[in-house]
């Protein structure tokens, strides 16, 4: 009897064993396939809780006109924003709202939602803001460093067009740099560049890591330039003239024009009237007028045109 029973036992030892061993190479194949197979994805994984990742726009390139002329360009400008977890942590979201609400005429309940997406170490509160209101930003948080904690500036860029003309030509950037028609679009991939990042330390509850702060930055490529055969002066006057057309003829369905070289086939200008400004693209606006009627003065002689070309344009 003793001796059934020692067999017995012996024998659930070595299911035990058996058992225990199973389980072992069950975790230690697992824990090679996480570190081998899927590995990269573990360290994917691993580093977005870390750090935090911001997208650095590049700066597109310029616009040319045949003469050198710059049609288009980007000026450097600034996303105002946060990680909502610093700011419930050690920032004051109610101040930040109200005082942000009059700099950047946004209402309050925007503002404070962004402030509050604490879901997310990032939150956009205004993209591209001006110069102005830069310069006020910077001096709230300097005057208010405490309650400020948890917004920053990241470096972006603006699309100007200093000429204002050509508008069906060139087209318009978007709000993400993108080209959105004309040319910025169709050459977007020339014209965009290469964007970079600056990546941040981060805890494990997404507040930022002022104990082991590590930042990294990798910069952007700017884009390469385009030149056209447009002439901004010849562009300039095809414009006006067109405009004087339908104010004096009273034209319904606008007006269109080209201008070419008739020995080599380029395109020296080229418009359809009514058009947009590039430069306010968001401006909707300024497409529900369907009067067309331009009320400002005209060159009415040769003396006017060679003026405009004597005072630089040309």
């Amino acid at each position: 009897m003793a001796k059934s029973s020692l067999n017995s036992m012996r024998k659930k030892i070595k299911i035990m064993t058996g058992i225990i061993l199973f389980a072992m190479l069950v975790v230690l194949g697992k824990t090679a396939y996480w570190q081998t197979i899927r590995s990269d994805e573990m360290k994917a994984h691993v580093q977005a809780q870390q750090q935090s990742n911001v997208t650095v726009s590049a700066s597109r390139g310029r616009i040319y006109d045949r003469n050198g002329k710059v049609l288009a360009e980007s000026a450097s400008a600034n996303n105002l924003v946060c990680n909502p977890n610093d700011v419930k942590k050690v920032g004051d979201a109610e101040f930040i709202a109200s005082s942000l609400s009059g700099i950047l005429d946004m209402d309050y309940d925007d503002i404070y939602k962004a402030l509050n997406r604490t879901e997310y170490q990032y939150s956009v509160i205004k993209k591209k803001i001006s110069a102005e209101e830069t310069e006020k930003v910077n001096e709230l948080c300097e005057n208010n460093a405490e309650k400020m904690q948890g917004v920053y500036f990241e470096p972006n860029s603006k699309r100007y067009y200093p000429f204002n003309i050509a508008s069906h030509v060139l087209g318009w950037v978007n709000e993400e740099n993108n080209g959105a028609s004309g040319v910025e679009s169709v050459l977007d991939g020339q014209l965009s560049g290469k964007a970079g990042s600056i990546s941040t330390g981060m805890t494990g509850v997404g507040t930022t890591n002022t104990d082991n702060q590590s930042q990294y930055f990798k910069g952007s490529t700017t884009g390469n330039d385009v030149v056209l055969t447009i002439d901004e002066t010849i562009q300039h006057f095809l414009e006006n003239h067109l405009k004087k057309a339908i104010q004096e003829n009273e034209l319904k369905e606008g007006a269109t024009g080209i201008v070419m070289n008739p020995k080599t086939g380029e395109i020296l200008a080229m418009a359809s009237k009514p058009d947009f400004d590039s430069n306010s693209y968001a401006d909707y606006e300024q497409f529900l007028d369907s009067s067309w009627k331009y009320t400002y003065e005209y060159p009415d002689d040769e003396e006017d045109e060679e003026e405009y070309v004597e005072d630089g344009n040309r």
